[in-house]
C-alpha cells in the first residue's frame, strides 16, 4: 500500500497568509476573480545551512552577519559549544575568491 502525506487543510486567505510572510514573500502579480498568480521574491544576501543540523538555517544581509549567526545558531541548536567550519559552495567564490 502507497503511503501518502496528510497536509491541513487552510482556507485560501490563511494560505495566502503564509505564502507572503519571510521567508518565503510571494506577492499577488495579478487577480481574475478568485485567481491569483503569484511571484516569488528573489532574496538578496547570504544564507547557510547543514546536512548536519537538519532544518537549520540562518539568513542575512552580509556573509559576516551569516556567519555569525550560524555559529551561534549551531551551539543554539545543539544546546553546546561547537566548533563551525565555514565552506563556500565554489559558485559563491567569485573571481577573487579563494577556497
Amino acid at each position: 500500500m502507497a503511503s501518502s502525506a496528510v497536509f491541513p487543510s487552510m482556507k485560501a486567505r490563511q494560505l495566502l497568509a503564509v505564502l507572503t510572510r519571510p521567508p518565503l514573500r510571494y506577492r499577488v502579480v495579478r487577480q481574475v476573480g478568485s485567481h491569483r498568480r503569484l511571484e516569488s521574491h528573489k532574496p538578496e544576501g547570504w544564507w547557510a545551512d547543514s546536512d548536519d543540523l537538519p532544518g537549520f538555517t540562518a539568513a542575512g544581509a552580509t556573509f559576516d552577519e551569516v556567519r555569525e549567526l550560524a555559529h551561534s545558531g549551531a551551539e543554539c541548536y545543539l544546546e553546546r559549544p561547537v566548533e563551525v567550519e565555514d565552506r563556500l559552495p565554489r559558485s559563491d567564490l567569485g573571481a577573487g575568491g579563494s577556497s
